[in-house]
């Protein structure tokens, strides 16, 4: 009987830890806390479990209520906040991570280095102060990278790290180099002679086989050809370049193996297979599915010594309660979600699925059918989470799983032989490494193919939607076949005719074919008469202005590609007369690519400051490979386009004061059928005074609030050009504290025509008497969900 008591703990912890990070504040995580209790209060005399869960729930919340006070203590949050320069006294903790340009995901990335590491002491505005807090350090991508386990000095830029991620902040570090305090101890020293000896043993690997080899073994996917990190998506064997149970599975067995031959007793098998995990999860560095494979391992190992009975779901339900209690970050963690959904599925789905294929192929060998049981299994319980995140895989994932497994332990076990041989034997580092390419070659083999077949993305790249609409079809999908099966079993089904039964069958089979092949979208967006579409593209701007008859004058293009691209062509526009691109930060032209993708676009404009000019250089590579060219706009420069005309207040001159970039930001005053918009870019207070005289005088009805609603407004500028509508693009739980609702209110002359882009979605603003009319405005506004706000 399968002992899942624990995994109640686990599910109250990781609700609570999740729900109130979410929400992220403190009155937030009270409410919810009082939410929890009162719940237990009315259920938890009927059910005991449900106490059990609520108490677990209940320090699930604690934890993550005191998580900000741990990671950013004191002045250190207000200086993330600001951005701040800090010199910090670190010890690098990880390993160096390279990212390309093109391994970013990003077209418009810049190629840089991370390292994890720990502060000692950080200074910043004349205070310093002696903290231990987890961070992570960027690098130019041409700087010397410290060695693990070294101490350096370092002067750089704060930001915020989403809370996922389990670090205080990022530190991106200027081109002055770090100065090293002190040098590596023993252990990351051996850590590191270690990956360094794996990476020199397949120095005669092809890429693609090499890039497995260290993937499988340390986890690290750095060096990965973007190639191949497509097919690995594409052919559902992402997974394995993230180390995880199974690795750790690889690991333990071979170490007791050897200790079972040398004779050793039960207690010092058990001993040696915990120092092997703990090391390993050293040596790969704190992953989250790592994180909690170890745990798990250690606990089972201990069940052993006590001569206790190993269940699975308990001892995973112990794991994630043990490691969500002092990590709460990990409950928003898409990797520690699927590494514990895919456990759960193997736990708990795998046997019964096993047991009904022996049903089926009663001479299949056992080996085959434990396979295919663990591979379906972990696939289909991981498959609503990788639907929510867009990284689905078809069909093929299931064979291309179920041929690469037999490969996978042949890889780790040589691949750790050479990284362990690397620092002492170099002949036969390089013997391992080669043979570990052989099975590695396997692998990158399958996962090209794969692809290729016939339907390879069917169901999920028909039409399916992505993000938590495609998760919860899959949970309708899934909860329809099991309402079928039980009314199949049913006597009032059993007494309907043969030829009625079929019908419906066929109705039923049908009717889910042509939601797999083409599910439902949202129906009546763009609003019939819109003027403007604020797009939701997270953390940036991305605005359309309805040029008439399917085209769009285009003011910034979001940080995602796929996401402006998307907005397009929801909103109906295949022609775009031009794009405004107000200044080169990366959450203004990072979807640059998406709004070309497929549409005939007349011309790109920009500020005629080229900085950051990296940026700049990759903005001006992707329109040139366009067929475009890219004008300059100065103050005084008008256009006409369709509908829409416009004029640009800004920029006139270079202010070298606040930001540079943000202060030479294009704004335009536009006009769409009879109605003035004002855009503003991210402009800030220095280049908000010199606009003073340009807006006095103006009658706005839409106005878009400079940089994302920040605290950073001029009081008198708002009150020259608030309107009716005001528009804030800005990410929902963005690490800038966007926006200052304080600020941002004075853009508004209403309370009610305040629109957010993280708390309304896509929003729209159309003619009066289409629908949600903003009373004596002849304006109205429609969020992207179908409500009206407001009304």
């Amino acid at each position: 009987m399968i002992d899942a008591r624990l995994l109640v703990p686990a599910v109250g912890a990781w609700l609570g830890i999740a729900l109130t990070l979410a929400w992220g504040s403190l009155v937030g995580g009270v409410v919810i806390l009082v939410g929890i209790v009162a719940a237990a209060t009315v259920t938890s005399r009927a059910r005991p479990a449900v106490a059990v869960g609520t108490v677990f729930a209940v320090l699930g919340v604690l934890a993550a209520i005191l998580l900000p006070w741990r990671l950013t203590p004191g002045p250190v949050a207000e200086w993330v906040g600001d951005r701040a320069t800090v010199t910090a006294q670190i010890q690098v903790t990880g390993e160096v991570r390279m990212r390309s340009a093109a391994s970013s995901g990003a077209w418009w990335a810049v190629a840089d280095q991370s390292v994890r590491a720990t502060t000692t002491t950080l200074t910043a505005r004349g205070e310093t102060l002696a903290v231990r807090l987890p961070i992570l350090l960027r690098l130019p991508e041409d700087a010397v990278v410290p060695a693990r386990g070294s101490t350096i000095e370092v002067t750089g830029r704060l930001s915020g790290v989403p809370a996922a991620r389990g670090l205080a902040a990022e530190i991106r570090a200027g081109a002055s180099p770090w100065t090293l305090r002190d040098g590596p101890a023993a252990l990351p020293a051996i850590a590191t002679a270690m990956r360094d000896g794996l990476t020199a043993s397949l120095s005669g690997v092809p890429p693609p086989a090499a890039s497995i080899v260290r993937g499988l073994t340390l986890g690290d996917d750095s060096g990965q050809p973007e190639s191949l990190t497509e097919d690995m998506r594409a052919s559902g064997l992402a997974h394995l370049m993230a180390v995880s149970g199974g690795n750790v599975a690889i690991v333990v067995g071979a170490v007791i193996a050897l200790m079972v031959i040398a004779g050793a007793s039960l207690t010092a098998r058990v001993f040696a297979g915990a120092l092997a995990v703990a090391y390993y999860a050293y040596l790969v560095g704190p992953e989250p599915s790592v994180l909690r494979a170890s745990v798990m391992g250690v606990i089972a190992l201990l069940g052993v010594i006590a001569g206790g009975r190993r269940s699975g779901p308990s001892i995973l339900g112990a794991a994630v309660v043990g490691l969500l209690l002092v990590m709460p970050w990990l409950a928003l963690s898409w990797g520690f979600a699927l590494s514990c959904a895919a456990t759960a599925g193997i736990l708990l789905v795998a046997p019964v699925l096993m047991a009904r294929m022996a049903q089926i192929v009663p001479r299949c060998p056992v080996l085959i059918l434990q396979a295919a049981a663990l591979t379906v299994a972990a696939q289909m319980a991981t498959l609503p989470l990788l639907v929510a995140m867009g990284g689905a895989a078809g069909w093929v994932a299931v064979p291309a799983n179920l041929l690469a497994m037999p490969l996978v332990a042949p890889v780790t076990v040589l691949g750790l032989l050479a990284a362990g041989l690397g620092p002492l034997w170099t002949w036969g580092a390089s013997l391992m490494g080669t043979l570990a390419g052989w099975p590695a070659r396997g692998i990158a083999w399958i996962a090209e193919v794969a692809p290729g077949l016939p339907l390879a993305d069917w169901p999920v790249g028909s039409g399916w939607p992505s993000g938590w609409p495609g998760a919860a079809l899959v949970a309708v999908l899934v909860a329809g076949a099991a309402l079928i099966r039980v009314g199949v079993r049913s006597r009032a089904w059993r007494s309907l005719p043969v030829v009625s039964r079929r019908g419906v069958a066929g109705v039923t089979v049908l009717l889910l074919a042509l939601l797999i092949i083409r599910p439902p979208t949202q129906r009546g967006w763009p609003p019939p008469d819109w003027l403007i579409i604020m797009c939701d593209v997270g953390q940036g701007d991305g605005l359309l202005l309805n040029a008439g008859n399917g085209a769009a004058v285009v003011v910034d293009a979001g940080v995602d590609p796929d996401a402006i691209d998307r907005c397009l062509a929801d909103a109906g526009v295949t022609v775009v007369p031009a794009i405004v691109l107000t200044h080169f930060h990366a959450d203004h032209v990072g979807g640059l690519v998406g709004v070309t993708r497929g549409r005939s676009v007349g011309s790109v404009l920009s500020s005629p400051l080229l900085d950051p000019r990296d940026q700049s250089a990759l903005v001006v590579q992707a329109v040139t490979a366009a067929g475009l060219t890219l004008g300059a706009v100065t103050a005084g420069d008008a256009r006409r386009a369709g509908d829409v005309s416009w004029r640009a207040l800004w920029p006139r001159r270079v202010i070298r004061a606040g930001s540079l970039p943000n202060n030479a930001s294009v704004v335009l005053i536009a006009e769409v059928r009879g109605r003035t918009i004002l855009l503003t870019g991210d402009v800030e207070p220095e280049a908000q005074r010199a606009l003073l005289d340009d807006v006095r005088g103006l009658e706005i009805d839409i106005v878009k609030v400079p940089h994302h609603g920040s605290r950073h407004q001029l009081r008198a500028f708002a009150d020259l050009v608030r309107a009716p509508i005001a528009l804030v693009s800005v990410g929902a739980d963005n690490d800038y504290g966007h926006p200052d609702e304080e600020a941002a209110s004075w853009f508004a002359t209403r309370r009610d025509g305040l629109l957010r882009t993280d708390e309304d979605g896509e929003v729209a603003v159309v003619i009066e008497g289409s629908r949600g009319s903003v009373q004596g405005t002849g304006l109205g506004v429609v969020v992207r969900d179908g409500m009206l706000r407001p009304s």
